[in-house]
């Protein structure tokens, strides 16, 4: 981890106690309105964690047409006010008061550089900002394009290197120049001089400094000429492999080929570029099947974004905005992933790796052997580029429901800001995370997900790497936010409307759910894939099930408005149905009831309520609920449930004449899993199977139960995962699977054979599942996903996080079905270790892939603890991820002894929510 981001994280290691969904204020008076001009740029400074916006037009005496904020501030600070210091002269006049700003970036962990709209080939570096009353300006000279003419502007500037003070830039020659617009790229230091900053171009043909600029043209052709571009130009410096990629957005005007991606490496000083591919890896693709290079008259490919993705299994691959045969705005919906050659020869560092291969695992030479590194090494030769079509490079599955404005990635995971709504989707910030097979290679993406809890168009934004908070500037271009932990209110999300935080969820949580009943003891999110709801269009629903002590809340979290999919905000009380009988009794106006609050009955007798389902067998669906003393199923006369077409928007399909009853007759449920027709109940000595219908769920305590596996005397069960014909069971003795051959649907307890998987280093009791599945539902994890396995002992106080990919379970189960992730230590063979160690007990871990969050109970007088961790280099590495990361605070009547239960995220809002005794605390 390098020096100025442990810095960074070390200062994150504090406790946060702020409100969740913070918005700046800066020169309006309006309410969730943060400037009175309108944002047209924006940059975030990952090292300060400094958030800068530059105004999108010329407003006389305007102060904020550029300004700047943090995390630790609720108020921009501007930066635009009328007398500065420019170039050693006091008093001089702001070149950016009032004025349009048109980009804006920084030398890297510092110094500001902006760019503004007048003199766009003047870059500005601001040696000091943070105070408006002392606020000192560089000017640069007039940047040059590659032919020594001076440019038309700036067209794109990116950080340097860490180890100077540089940054890169992109210049454009138009077609009044020369007949082919073109880019030239190259690179100019801010270096102090005398004490003093200062601007020197560096030229990156002889490596000297000097007044003019001799920018490296870019040929963007697959024969090596240039190729018109159209003047959407992206840079990215990948600092570990020290490349700087360029992408491009060019429509072929020739029969030949196009190439949407250079790169830049610096060679004795010089900056040089490589082609991405050669011309041969892309075969004949004239119909766009590939993602970087097409041939033919008239055909058009773009990078319109690049990001590299440094993997937690320590691959790398670059990350692309657009793709060949788009229509421009069909490149501005798509994003794929290319595995990058991270190993050999310098001419082929950075470039494109051959699809399909596995890495290469890399050790040192003398004992221990440790890993040192995990790369690909094999280039793309001839037809090897991957199709965008292959599972491993399109990322989210499939396009975005609206244009997007901005990428980012972190880790594992790649982040989406969509600045229009979609046909049945509003727009906002999605998200989709890598699956990796077991030899760290990317297979396959999650499905888009919304993330950040505000369902709206996002002009722009970014994500900070080190809290995994995001930062939005919303589609009015005048509002901005940024999602906090806390237990918000009045923030019109969950936490109320803007004139009251009682009508909001978090106040609803927490009223149903009282400390002195230990709060809530489980959260679910059923998102609107579900099988048991309505898939129609229209119809749609998520659905939020809170339980405790006696008690069951079903809330709509969201809905289908007009045919668009949209998340439930502000009041959540208004209009809700509270029955203290166990039944849905005056259940009659299903389209004004937010949240359904059902206890006594039935439920008085499972008591402390601790785990949902829901089961479809073709004929009806069931909510199902279960906890100490037992399991109760929602249902109507002779037990029927709501019809197979699935609950629907307004929580249609349940009916007033439903109450919950008692299934079975088994207490002490750990968990229930619904798949298909099955319920799978897990207490904390048994596995059991029971087939649902109509008429077993009427029978009640008749109904017939199969016993599939019971646990030893001095054996105890925690987690139970069904998927398809597979099962994983978390024992206090390990991890077990069903059988070879096996179909858990079909087993009884003579034949299911459950066998040991190996955890090397293991503390012995596994307590919790985390599956990464392409769908979000677990059960789906036979697909082809990641399993997230928390080891841990509560006298040793430690826990491990191991990690398995579950191949795809075609016909039948093997012995090669679950397999560990690579994330050894030394070389040793096959043998695997776990991927990261607490050295602290935890109860749950779950990740989107950019951040791990973790909780842990009070426990032994100490508070419970919530911690947000970085996956930043993890694997093959040994470390305390105790001491990583954020904490995140209690709410004020968290106590000693208080749980805390899974984290979830709304699948419907996108926002994290962690359940416990305290009700629930969010962040969004």
């Amino acid at each position: 981890m390098n020096k100025l981001f442990q810095a960074m994280v070390c200062a994150l290691v504090c406790t946060l106690s702020v409100t969740a969904a913070l918005r700046y204020t800066a020169d309006s008076n309006v309410d969730d309105i943060t400037f009175v001009n309108t944002v047209g740029t924006t940059f975030f400074n990952q090292a300060s964690q400094e958030f800068l916006i530059g105004s999108s037009s010329v407003v006389g005496g305007n102060e904020y047409s550029l300004a700047f904020t943090s995390r630790f501030y609720s108020k921009f600070t501007k930066m635009a006010p009328e007398k500065v210091e420019l170039d050693g002269t006091s008093g001089a006049a702001n070149p950016f008061y009032g004025a349009k700003i048109h980009l804006i970036s920084s030398v890297r962990g510092s110094n500001p550089v902006v760019v503004g709209d007048t003199a766009k080939n003047v870059a500005y570096v601001f040696k000091s900002h943070t105070d408006p009353d002392n606020i000192k300006i560089v000017a640069s000279p007039a940047i040059k394009d590659h032919a020594g003419t001076a440019a038309d502007e700036i067209d794109a500037l990116y950080p340097g290197p860490s180890t100077t003070k540089s940054l890169f830039f992109a210049s454009m020659r138009d077609a009044a120049t020369t007949a082919i617009p073109s880019v030239g790229v190259g690179v100019f230091n801010v270096a102090p001089q005398e004490g003093e900053l200062a601007i020197a171009w560096a030229d990156t043909t002889t490596k000297d400094d000097f007044t003019g600029n001799n920018a490296t043209q870019i040929k963007s052709a697959l024969d090596g000429s240039a190729q018109a571009v159209s003047g959407a130009v992206a840079l990215h410096w990948d600092a570990g492999m020290s490349r700087l990629f360029v992408g491009l957005d060019i429509s072929n005007t020739v029969s030949g080929g196009a190439l949407s991606v250079m790169v830049g490496r610096f060679e004795g000083g010089i900056l040089t570029f490589e082609q991405f591919a050669p011309a041969t890896a892309f075969g004949s693709a004239t119909t766009g099947d590939k993602v970087v290079g097409i041939y033919g008259s008239g055909q058009k490919v773009a990078a319109l974004q690049l990001r590299t993705m440094y993997t937690s299994s320590q691959l790398r691959y670059l990350v692309v905005l657009g793709g060949a045969g788009n229509t421009d705005s069909a490149s501005k919906k798509s994003i794929y992933a290319l595995p990058l050659v991270s190993s050999g020869d310098a001419d082929k560092l950075g470039t494109l790796a051959k699809a399909g291969v596995d890495p290469t695992d890399a050790f040192y030479p003398d004992t221990p052997f440790a890993f040192k590194s995990r790369h690909f090494e094999t280039a793309a030769g001839a037809d090897e580029a991957p199709d965008k079509t292959d599972a491993a490079v399109q990322v989210g599955g499939g396009d975005l429901p609206g244009t997007v404005s901005r990428i980012d990635v972190v880790t594992d995971a790649v982040y989406a800001f969509v600045d229009a709504a979609g046909i049945s989707e509003l727009g906002g910030v999605f998200h989709s995370q890598a699956i990796l097979n077991a030899n760290g290679s990317i297979v396959s993406w999650t499905n888009w997900q919304r993330v950040q809890g505000r369902a709206k168009a996002i002009f722009t934004g970014n994500i900070d790497a080190a809290t995994g908070d995001f930062w939005t500037v919303d589609s009015s271009k005048t509002s901005v936010f940024s999602t906090r932990w806390g237990i918000s209110g009045q923030n019109g999300l969950l936490g109320g409307t803007s004139s009251s935080s009682k009508v909001g969820l978090v106040q609803l949580m927490s009223d149903t759910f009282p400390v002195k009943n230990a709060g809530v003891q489980g959260f679910f999110d059923l998102p609107k894939s579900n099988a048991g709801f309505s898939q129609t269009v229209g119809e749609r629903i998520s659905m939020f099930v809170a339980t405790g002590y006696k008690k069951v809340m079903l809330v709509e979290s969201g809905r289908d408005v007009a045919g668009v999919f949209t998340p439930r905000t502000g009041d959540f009380s208004t209009g809700e149905l509270t029955s203290t009988d166990g039944s849905l009794g005056g259940f009659d106006d299903v389209a004004t009831r937010p949240a359904l609050i059902i206890s006594g009955g039935d439920l008085d007798t499972v008591q402390a309520i601790n785990s949902v389902t829901i089961v479809d067998d073709g004929n009806y669906g069931w909510l199902c609920v279960g906890g100490y003393a037992g399991i109760a199923v929602l249902q109507g006369s002779a037990g029927v449930g709501w019809a197979t077409a699935g609950l629907k928007s307004g929580l249609v399909g349940l009916s007033d004449s439903m109450s919950f009853k008692l299934l079975g007759d088994l207490g002490k449920v750990r968990k229930l899993v619904g798949q298909g027709d099955k319920l799978y109940v897990l207490t904390n000595k048994n596995l059991y199977r029971i087939t649902l219908s109509a008429a077993q769920v009427a029978a009640g305590a008749s109904a017939t139960v199969v016993t599939l596996a019971t646990a030893d005397d001095d054996q105890r069960f925690s987690d139970i995962l069904i998927t398809d014909k597979l099962a994983l069971l978390a024992t206090s003795d390990g991890m077990l699977r069903s059988g070879d051959g096996v179909d858990v649907a079909t087993a009884t307890s003579a034949t299911i054979d459950f066998t040991d998987v190996t955890m090397n280093e293991s503390t012995g009791s596994v307590i919790r599942f985390h599956a990464v599945t392409d769908s979000g539902l677990e059960t789906d994890l036979y697909k082809g996903g990641d399993l997230y396995v928390t080891n841990a002992s509560v006298p040793g106080r430690s826990s491990r996080c191991y990690r398995f990919y579950v191949k795809i379970v075609s016909s039948a189960v093997s012995s090669t079905t679950v397999a560990p992730i690579k994330d050894y230590y030394v070389q040793n063979g096959t043998k695997t270790n776990y991927f990261l160690s607490f050295k602290d007990y935890r109860n749950f871990v779950v990740t989107d892939g950019g951040f791990l969050i973790n909780t842990r109970s009070g426990y032994n007088g100490t508070a419970a603890v919530v911690s947000v961790l970085p996956l930043i280099k993890l694997s093959n590495r040994r470390f305390s991820a105790t001491t990583y990361g954020i904490t995140v605070t209690m709410p004020s009547n968290s106590f000693y002894g208080q749980h805390v239960w899974r984290p979830v995220r709304s699948s419907a809002s996108g926002a994290w929510i962690v359940p416990g005794s305290f009700g629930i605390e969010l962040n969004e």
